[in-house]
């Protein structure tokens, strides 16, 4: 199954032509709203979401144009806000609806429909959940962007070596961090063919992909790897949370700059979107130092002979636990030092919408915000 999966994305990937190409103009930023990003019926509100991190953005001085994105959502649909959107700040609204695949699509497609359809040449794309903490357009001028055209950041793991990424993409495996893709940078002019090939994992995802990733987050990281394109990954920098009667309820994840690692750029809340005004506030967080890793990984890394090593030793006991052979990219679960909350009682989040709040190594800072 694997094979015959490596068989068909490389196919793919060969075919690429000009006809698959980004023909953006521009610089700007994508966002997604809509009643509805999951395979559910329950409808929850993008759309409020989205447009309080454009009032942020604009907020940090941000002046670059945006698309918001939504799925036939009635509060967007009249002409007047559409008027009301463009006068307070170049806000372009994008249905979905009126482009190819869009209707039908959900979930982690939609970030994938909204980047190959954008007008953008170079996109700062950002969930509807985070929100600039700075003007992030400095981004776009940054080093490690001009070298490479694809600012990605880390998610709180890495990859599993035994995961079944390794053999889909027909490399050994090396110690590489997951991407959190609530925020990204990227040159879709040069970076089309990494567009492209997400585009198809992305939607072959409920049938293979997403059984051996994390959405979206993993299968980037995928097409980057398969065209050996360049990117720059930003430093890991912090949790954020509330403090309830002493306890840390970790909800956001701070990201940085690449080239300033201790200033905070974006405040995904990604375990905070939709609990109501009584909910969790930033009064608290946790600085990533040193990352964890499991005794057998950690000594892996000690030479190339010690990682061949772990890899065969350990094959067949992660065989065991996978019957179907598919191994996913987070299994290890090492990364950042993370933990669920102990006490959920004291977590607000538990609101069927959200999951538990996160706690971490490392010392507490708090301010009364």
């Amino acid at each position: 199954r694997i094979l015959r999966e490596r068989i068909r994305w490389r196919s793919f990937a060969a075919g690429l032509s000009d006809a698959h190409r980004h023909r953006g103009e521009g610089r700007g930023v994508v966002t997604v709203g809509g009643l509805n990003h999951k395979y559910t019926a329950r409808r929850n509100s993008y759309t409020v979401n989205a447009l309080l991190a454009i009032a942020q953005l604009r907020w940090t001085g941000c002046l670059l144009p945006v698309e918001l994105w939504h799925d036939n959502d009635p509060a967007l649909m009249s002409r007047e806000a559409a008027d009301e959107m463009e006068r307070l700040g170049s806000v372009t609204l994008r249905n979905f609806y009126d482009v190819p695949l869009g209707a039908r699509s959900r979930t982690y497609e939609l970030t994938l429909i909204a980047l190959v359809n954008t007008r953008f040449a170079e996109v700062l794309y950002i969930d509807a959940d985070n929100l600039p903490m700075a003007d992030p357009t400095v981004l776009f001028a940054s080093k490690p962007y001009r070298e490479t055209g694809a600012l990605f950041w880390p998610d709180f793991y890495v990859l599993s070596p035994w995961a079944s990424f390794w053999s889909v993409l027909g490399e050994e495996p090396s110690f590489e961090w997951s991407f959190e893709v609530g925020q990204m940078v990227i040159d879709l002019n040069t970076h089309w063919r990494g567009l492209a090939l997400t585009s198809y994992f992305v939607r072959h995802g409920p049938r293979f992909y997403f059984h051996i990733s994390h959405g979206e987050c993993e299968l980037f990281l995928l097409a980057w790897f398969a065209l050996k394109a360049p990117y720059h990954l930003a430093p890991y920098v912090a949790l954020a949370g509330d403090v309830r009667d002493g306890t840390f309820c970790g909800h956001t994840m701070l990201q940085a700059s690449p080239e300033m690692p201790w200033e905070p750029m974006f405040a995904h809340r990604s375990h905070d979107t939709f609990t109501d005004s009584e909910g969790l506030r930033w009064r608290g967080l946790k600085r990533f130092g040193d990352m964890y890793l499991s005794p057998i990984v950690d000594q892996g890394r000690a030479s190339p002979e010690a990682w061949w090593n772990m890899l065969v030793s350990w094959a067949d006991l992660v065989a065991a636990r996978f019957p179907d052979s598919l191994v996913p990219a987070r299994d290890l679960r090492g990364g950042c030092n993370l933990t669920w909350l102990p006490n959920q009682s004291k977590c607000s989040c538990i609101d069927g919408a959200a999951l538990p709040c996160w706690d971490a190594d490392g010392p507490l800072e708090t301010s009364p915000g």
